[in-house]
């Protein structure tokens, strides 16, 4: 490094080359290691963000972990969880401001209320993240991927629901923008964590040979223990109030086997959608999926279930996933099967959404009259069909054989 350089100074012409020199030299010869760190991190944080559709905000939540040049992948990981934390806190500051009177505006009252707690269980599942990254060694994150999908899709469903079910702007809009950054963040961690294997190699961490993230088995994911089972299969600590379902939402990958489908009577000038996939993201790995379910009408409703629209999907995001294999299907169910989100020309997502049926059964099975307008609507073969499967959908030829919990992970009951 350059420390002093003495010189006599008989002239102006003299000093201004001595600067020069001082200059030359010192980019020549000077101590460039923090430079060469520098790089070596932007390095990293490029090769990190590289998945991400939002990479200014990805480098910028990784700004306290670049300047670290021993960070490692689990430093990066848990600098954007914890950022995204911050940055839905930021979103639930805005929605405890926001006050809807409750006999005025019933509907938005209750909606900013459950905005508050749906954000609140997007801080829970990001704290569970950082929870799992922290404890896990770097070698082992592969082996966790689902598990992080899991928790971040949920997280950004979270969010989107929060919004969506507030419909009057004066109470959505400072929400909204306070959840800008942790919505843009989230989508960046869904599209990194489902590209684990090459980033984790961009870091020099090798995984065994053949391991792809969307195979692999996660140490994590267990049921509860099963010592006994009812008559009807079910695990004894299973309540029966709870199998029945009133209506299925997608956060992450749902996949619901072998239940009933209760359908109850809306309210005036209501119709009745049995699920509602909300995924935003084009990563082809969630959505909602039922199979070998029933799908009923609720004994009170049954009387004038013909005199109500009934579908077996609205979707309301672009990239929605809805299939149904193997499941019985009530008379009440629309033949067109599945209803278009909005006719507003920015909400076309009929155009781009995934509607997937597969041999199912009843009145409201036949497929000759399901809604034209649903460009990716196909029924599926049994080949393309085992993809929405528990073994292959949920990874569960995995992990669910550990648990002795009543299940089965291919097609036919096997």
């Amino acid at each position: 490094m350059v420390g002093k350089i003495v010189v006599s100074l008989v002239s102006l012409i003299l000093l201004v080359g001595v600067i020069v020199g001082v200059v030359v030299v010192v980019n020549k010869n000077g101590d460039n290691k923090e430079d060469q760190n520098s790089a070596v991190q932007m390095k990293k944080v490029h090769e990190f963000c590289q998945a991400a559709d939002y990479k200014d905000a990805c480098a910028k939540s990784l700004e306290g972990v670049a300047k670290n040049e021993s960070a490692t992948i689990s430093d990066y990981l848990m600098a954007a969880f914890q950022n995204t934390v911050e940055e839905v806190k930021k979103g639930m500051e805005e929605a405890g401001k926001t006050n809807v009177n409750k006999d005025s505006d019933p509907y938005n009252h209750m909606a900013v209320d459950d905005c508050k707690q749906l954000l609140q269980d997007a801080v829970d599942y990001l704290e569970d993240a950082l929870a799992l990254v922290g404890e896990t060694d770097t070698e082992s994150l592969h082996e966790y991927t689902y598990d992080l999908l899991n928790w971040i899709g949920g997280v950004y469903s979270f969010q989107t629901i929060c919004l969506d079910a507030i419909d009057k702007p004066e109470y959505k809009s400072a929400i909204e923008k306070g959840l800008t950054n942790a919505t843009q963040l989230t989508n960046n961690a869904i599209n990194i964590i489902a590209k684990m294997s090459e980033v984790l190699k961009s870091f020099n961490i090798q995984i065994p040979e053949g391991l792809l993230d969307n195979t692999n088995s996660s140490p994590h994911r267990r049921l509860l223990e099963v010592n006994k089972v009812d008559q009807d299969g079910y695990p004894t600590w299973f309540p029966a109030a709870d199998r029945t379902v009133d209506f299925i939402f997608g956060k992450g990958s749902a996949l619901i086997q072998n239940s009933e489908i209760v359908v109850r009577k809306p309210m005036e000038n209501q119709k009745n959608i049995i699920t509602a996939d909300g995924r935003e993201l084009n990563d082809k790995i969630t959505g909602v999926v039922l199979q070998n379910c029933r799908i009923v009408a609720e004994r009170e409703f049954f009387a004038d279930r013909l005199k109500v629209e009934t579908y077996l999907s609205r979707p309301w995001k672009a990239f929605s996933l809805n299939v149904f294999i193997e499941s019985d299907m009530g008379d009440f169910i629309r033949p067109e099967g599945f209803m278009k989100w909005s006719e507003d020309p920015k909400e076309q997502y009929q155009n781009t959404c995934g509607m997937y049926e597969y041999a199912n059964r009843g009145p409201a099975a036949a497929t000759n009259a399901r809604s034209k307008i649903f460009k990716n609507y196909k029924v599926l073969s049994p080949q393309e069909a085992t993809k929405y499967t528990v073994g292959t959908f949920l990874q569960g030829y995995e992990w669910l054989p550990g648990t002795n919990a009543p299940h089965y992970l291919g097609l036919g009951g096997k």
